[in-house]
């Protein structure tokens, strides 16, 4: 409601401090120091900021390992007597150990931030990238759940803190989202600490201000107040934190029944005790049961009348400007193109669209040296996969690893089958605009690769999903919304249609090529013009319960298309 409004606004919510790898890499060095790390969390130390080694270098140890049926560091203990590198390795893992011996957990992990030089680097990086501050703040949050431990723990040393947490605690810190200087939206929780001159305390409800149901939780005799204050006492204190975060106003509301109006709501008796009399609360209420209907109903699409005059993608010549992917999401799920490009509300982008921009981004590398002329080794392809991934969103840790693993795997599949093919590039990542005139419709977007073919140029786009039978896979091709919106404009700029175009699931190794009929381009043309027509009259009703219900999930999950096999 706020972004409809252009109202900048920033909410509040909580992270866990090792999604940072900065955090993330110390744990597993203080795993390793502790003799309780994986091989892979190894790897991850060894090619991270404690001792930078390079893929490569790491991959000779893995190697050796396999023919010696030994772990990694008992690998790296052999290479020692014969490698430099390696010896020198082996030497500053002893050392820290030697630390870990004579120093607390916290001592040891504040020693390995900063006698080490990584926070010197750390803080160097910082000044290009303000990400760098809040790793700061979070090893201060780990350093600080450390001491606690160590206050009350009778063995202080690492041993005894990985065997009190053999996994990496959960220590959440709050982290802002949106614009700060606009609306703060936030608990009442988050609020501590904070003023504001003016405060909206919503939902004030009885039902939203009850006591919350039991934890199932037996307090033992000894531990209970002698004289116990009452159940309402925690909310009441709520309550007063949530009030004396207003400096000058603090407005109060509650809703007179649920969502689905079945059943009438009352408004807590804390704001009673709040205002010292019982509150008058101004009603706001519509009478007429077709007026209420009609407001539920706006929930899901809003009247056109309560619509801009002007939509964002209206440009003040009249044309319409949009992205290829913004228009095909407009075809499938009309409500779904309003909340997202009418309203700028916008769903996160899931961990499996996240694999499929990452895999994008590392074919682009690879096609952007083809075309400079120049060969790339899978090393070289690895670092930018690396450089590109991100663990969040995945639910643990192991899936973030086991996706990771299965991008590694697509990588070198990809690069091993076009240093086979040869296959002659002309484009990657080519920008392309589709102009309609009669339409007044401007289309933009970029197409993966283009090539040269017997008979003109093929367009393929990538896919990292799970499709695996090549009929369908030449199927979806000749039905993409996308590879049409690209056919059109290819052969808007040259005159001449595309010879082939192909959908390359580059995970499962399924390919599909077919020809573009003149016939299905005219239709598809024809189709845009219709969709842009639609955009004018600002039809933007949800499509059928099928086409509508998982539009979000489409943005999160991705589609059969863009999804990985997770």
């Amino acid at each position: 409601a706020l972004r409809a409004r252009n109202l900048p606004y920033a909410i509040s919510t909580t992270v866990n401090i090792f999604e940072q790898r900065e955090l993330i890499h110390l744990w597993y060095l203080l795993e390793w120091i502790g003799h309780r790390a994986s091989d892979e969390a190894i790897a991850h130390v060894v090619m991270g900021p404690y001792v930078q080694w390079s893929a490569a270098s790491w991959r000779q140890v893995v190697e050796r390992a396999g023919v010696d049926l030994a772990t990694a560091e008992a690998t790296l203990r052999v290479l020692a007597a014969e490698d430099v590198a390696a010896a020198k390795l082996v030497a500053q893992l002893d050392e820290w150990r030697g630390w870990a011996s004579n120093e607390t957990v916290g001592r040891l992990a504040y020693r390995l931030v900063f006698d080490t030089g990584v926070a010197d680097r750390l803080a160097a990086e910082g000044v290009e990238n303000g990400r760098i501050l809040r790793v700061f703040e979070d090893l201060h949050r780990l350093f600080n759940q450390m001491q606690d431990y160590e206050t009350v723990s009778m063995d202080q040393t690492l041993t005894g803190y990985l065997g009190q947490f053999p996994r990496p605690p959960i220590l959440e810190v709050a982290e802002t989202l949106g614009d700060v200087t606009g609306v703060q939206l936030l608990t009442v929780h988050a609020s501590k600490g904070l003023e504001f001159d003016t405060v909206y305390l919503v939902n004030c409800t009885a039902r939203a201000w009850s006591e919350p149901s039991g934890t199932g939780l037996t307090i033992p005799p000894e531990l209970l107040l002698t004289r116990e204050l009452p159940a309402v006492h925690e909310q009441r204190r709520l309550m007063y934190v949530a009030a004396t975060r207003a400096r000058r106003e603090l407005r109060l509301s509650a809703a007179a029944e649920t969502a689905s109006g079945a059943q009438r709501q009352s408004v807590s008796p804390l704001v009673g005790e709040l205002l010292g009399a019982e509150p008058d609360m101004q009603a706001i209420e519509t009478t007429d049961s077709s007026e209420k209907i009609l407001s539920k109903l706006q929930q899901f699409y809003p009247l056109k009348s309560e619509l801009p005059s002007k939509l964002p993608f209206e440009q003040p010549d009249g044309w319409i400007e949009l992205a290829v992917g913004a228009m095909e999401r407009y075809e499938r799920s009309p409500h779904d193109f309003f909340l997202q490009n009418v309203l700028g509300i916008s769903q996160p982008f899931g961990p499996q669209l996240a694999f499929g921009s990452a895999v994008h981004g590392v074919i682009q590398a690879y096609y952007d040296a083809r075309l400079r002329g120049e060969s790339t080794d899978l090393e070289e392809l690895t670092v930018r996969l690396d450089e590109l991934w991100s663990d969040r969103g995945y639910e643990s840790r192991e899936l973030a690893e086991i996706a990771r693993k299965r991008a590694y795997a697509t990588i070198a599949k990809f690069k091993a089958r076009e240093d086979a093919f040869s296959r002659h590039i002309q484009a990657s990542e080519m920008a392309i605009r589709l102009e309609i005139p009669e339409a007044k419709l401007r289309l933009r977007g970029r197409i993966d690769a283009t090539f040269l073919v017997d008979g003109g140029i093929e367009i393929r786009d990538f896919k990292t999903g799970s499709e695996r039978d090549p009929e369908k896979v030449v199927d979806k091709a000749k039905k993409s919304f996308q590879l049409r919106c690209y056919a059109l404009a290819i052969e808007q700029l040259t005159g001449t249609a595309p010879a082939q175009v192909t959908l390359d699931y580059v995970v499962t190794g399924a390919e599909g090529s077919t020809e573009l009929s003149t016939r299905i381009l005219a239709n598809h043309r024809d189709k845009l013009i219709k969709l842009t027509e639609g955009l004018r009259r600002r039809d933007f009703a949800p499509g059928p319960a099928s086409d509508f219900n998982p539009a979000a999930a489409f943005k999160y999950y991705g589609t059969e298309e863009n999804t990985d096999e997770a």
